[in-house]
């Protein structure tokens, strides 16, 4: 049971991450001259953690018996909530960040 659950938790970890590297990316190339580069990194930004979240935990035990009408209701509404939380907490923190380093 703890390794399936372990599973679980390591896969929804990545996507936190993932959400990181992304906001970093767009940051780092935000006075690119290739526009194109910030729209699928923002594209990608907001479509992988929505994606990951419903794929990583589909097939979780804690929905086994749900029928896919509700699964994927439930699922869709926890990663719309859990993509624009994880976005809020960075912009918050960054914004947290500047204020405490003066940048």
């Amino acid at each position: 049971m703890f390794m399936a659950c372990h599973r679980y938790v390591t896969r929804l970890a990545v996507i936190p991450i993932f959400q990181v590297a992304m906001v970093s990316a767009l940051l780092y190339l935000d006075s690119s001259p290739h526009r194109w580069l910030l729209n699928a990194l923002a594209v990608a930004a907001l479509l992988v953690p929505f994606i990951g979240y419903m794929a990583v935990v589909w097939d979780a035990p804690l929905f086994g018996k749900w029928s896919r009408i509700l699964k994927a209701g439930v699922l869709t509404l926890a990663s719309i909530f859990a993509t624009v939380g994880g976005y809020t907490l960075l912009f918050v923190g960054g914004l947290r960040l500047r204020d405490f380093f003066g940048w």
